[in-house]
Formats: C-alpha cells, structure tokens, sequence
C-alpha cells in the first residue's frame, strides 16, 4: 500500500496563497502544492474527468470562515443627522422639564 505524507501551511486567511507539499513513496520526489492546487469551498470543475482530492481544513479553520473581517456599523449621512437631532429634541425637552418643575415648585 502506498503511503503519501502531506506537509502544508497552517490555517489562514490569505485566500489566494498556499504552500505545501506532497511526499509519496512511489513519486521519489516532493510534489509542491500552491495556490493552483488548491479549490477553495464553492468552486465547482468543469470539463474534468477525475480528480483526486484531499480535506485540509474545515469548519471555522476554512480560509473564508477566517477572511471574513468584522466591519463597523456603517451609518448614512441622513441617519446621523436623524440621530443628532434626536439628541438634541431630548436634551431641550430635559432642559424644558427642569425649568418648569423648579417654577411649579417655587410657585407653590
């Protein structure tokens, strides 16, 4: 039986780069492995009668899993100034009240 060794990079999110190769008993010499070589989750081959394939990383160890990069809350122009005005509404209401609880209380 044949015995085939992979030695490969560790997992990361540089999705268009790979590095790693193969070493087979009945090859006599390490094969290299790069980014060529490599389906990324979803890629889908045409036009091909067979192939050999290997699972390297799975569930969150998978380069999209990692590549995808926690974004801030984007927030358009009319929202800030929506927010801005609120703001402002409630701290003129706060002003408002205070004012008019002092007087209620003075005037009793």
């Amino acid at each position: 039986m044949e015995e085939s060794v992979v030695v490969c990079e560790l997992p990361n999110e540089h999705i268009y780069a790979f590095e790693g190769m193969v070493r087979s008993e009945n090859i006599g010499r390490p094969l290299p492995l790069g980014p060529e070589n490599l389906l990324l989750r979803g890629s889908s081959l045409r036009n091909t009668k067979e192939v050999l394939g290997l699972v390297m990383y799975t569930g969150h160890e998978t380069k999209e899993l990692m590549n995808i990069n926690q974004s801030r809350y984007k927030q358009s122009r009319l929202e800030k100034q929506t927010n801005r005005s609120v703001f402002i509404i409630i701290g003129f209401l706060a002003i408002l009240t205070s004012v008019a609880s002092t007087y209620n209380v003075l005037w009793q």
